[in-house]
């Protein structure tokens, strides 16, 4: 710990008290530390002699001195160092590290959601229209394919009633059938692949976006 980190922490401890008191204990600790330098030691030499911020404010609370009353009446009531009773009824003075991890992990979640939401909007958007205009591609050949196949057999029946070339014209309408046959069911598979991963990307956009 630094020395900045130790003043930091021990004034948000002791926000509760009057200005000029804080002040006062403020003052004692720059001296501390004066001393300390003096005395060649490093900021967290003196920092772990002088023990964790926190405690010590709970210490002047529980002194039950002037130092231990705010401006607004409040006062500690020795239960919790950071438990304080005043006018405005029972409140807790958080840990500063507390609020600042607290700060990092909203600002870290407003991020997360951010870049999901234009991950969402910039690559699963157009990567979902991508896969709904390949399905309807491959519709669009089947349509084809059964098209061919019927006009291939009525075109065979209305040019050729009977004879060799009838046969043959059915005969190759059958197979264009049995071949659009086929694409339905690869399409179909396809299909049901496109669907899933699909599902996947979106729930899994949703999930992260909710555990932020």
């Amino acid at each position: 710990m630094t020395k900045v980190d130790f003043i930091t922490r021990l004034n948000r401890a002791i926000d509760v008290l009057p200005y000029e008191d804080r002040k006062e204990i403020l003052a004692d600790y720059e001296e501390h530390f004066r001393v300390g330098f003096e005395n060649g030691k490093t900021e967290s030499e003196i920092c772990e002699s002088l023990g964790v911020p926190e405690e010590l404010a709970a210490d002047y609370y529980a002194e039950g001195s002037s130092a231990a009353h705010s401006q607004d009446g409040s006062y500690y009531d020795g239960s919790n160092p950071f438990f304080v009773t005043g006018q405005g009824g029972a409140y807790a003075v958080p840990y500063p590290q507390d609020a600042a991890k607290k700060n990092k992990e909203t600002a870290k979640k407003v991020l997360t959601v951010l870049g999901m939401l234009l991950f969402m909007l910039f690559i699963v958007v157009p990567l979902l229209g991508l896969m709904i205009g390949l399905f309807f591609g491959l519709l669009g050949i089947l349509v084809a394919l059964y098209a061919a196949a019927a006009a291939v057999i009525v075109a065979a029946i209305a040019l050729y009633p009977n004879g060799t070339l009838l046969f043959g014209g059915i005969l190759i309408g059958v197979g264009v059938l049995a071949g659009a046959i086929l694409a339905t069911l690869a399409v179909s598979v396809v299909a049901k692949g496109l669907v899933k991963m699909g599902k996947y990307i979106v729930k899994s956009c949703v999930n992260i976006i909710k555990k932020a």
